[in-house]
């Protein structure tokens, strides 16, 4: 499968892991999925794994939606910005 990385704008071929990591480094939840499929996608496989309350990812989950929706659930949700 085909992925596209927006941040090195170039394609790949593979795969790509999400993971649950605690403060204290010990994964909690992961899921592998195709290449194409978008990160925020794979917020509820690991969530349905193990709950937590706060949320730190990475460009590739901004999500105004999947913010919103998580602040409702309880759960904080941090991205950076996007670049302008």
């Amino acid at each position: 499968d085909i992925g596209y990385n927006a941040t090195k704008k170039q394609y790949y071929y593979g795969l790509k892991g999400s993971f649950e990591v605690g403060s204290d480094g010990h994964i909690w939840a992961y899921t592998l999925s195709k290449a194409s499929k978008h990160d925020i996608k794979m917020v509820e496989d690991l969530l349905r794994q193990y709950r937590c309350q706060y949320i730190l990812a990475d460009q590739g989950y901004l999500s105004n939606e999947l913010k919103k929706k998580l602040e409702k659930e309880g759960i904080w949700f941090w991205t950076p910005s996007r670049k302008i």
